[in-house]
């Protein structure tokens, strides 16, 4: 199943217009990949480490919930020469990809509010499918 043009193009557009910004994923709890935008291909080189980080964010938002300080909304993760911004759209996780000088500010409060409202109704569509937990 091919993503909505639409939402493909919407991703494109973020991509280009955020400097430092490289990759934006869009997938499921468990790295299911609905929709993926990449700028620069070579600059996450192993896939089979990225396709992981969904699957992680899930685990960790599920221990932050245990602390009590109430729902995450994101998580930030500094590497040597990325950062990767992930953002809980459950059950969506949508996954920015970085330079080091990209502006987590901007993405996490300006940029993932309205690409959240984008993705609502895929969202929607999706957690009316699972089963309540």
């Amino acid at each position: 199943m091919e993503p909505a043009l639409p939402l493909v193009s919407l991703l494109t557009n973020v991509l280009q217009r955020v400097p430092g910004l490289h990759e934006i994923i869009v997938s499921d709890r468990d790295g299911a990949i609905i929709v993926k935008v990449t700028q620069n291909e070579g600059f996450v080189k192993n896939n089979e480490e990225k396709d992981s980080l969904s699957a992680i964010f899930s685990l960790a938002l599920d221990q932050a919930g245990k602390l009590g300080l109430g729902k995450s909304r994101s998580v930030v993760t500094f590497f040597e020469d990325k950062i990767v911004v992930q953002n809980n759209l459950y059950p969506l996780l949508m996954t920015f990809i970085g330079e080091p000088t990209l502006n987590v500010g901007f993405l996490v409060d300006i940029v993932a509010p309205d690409l959240r409202i984008a993705l609502e109704p895929i969202r929607a569509s999706i957690a009316a499918a699972l089963p309540n937990l």
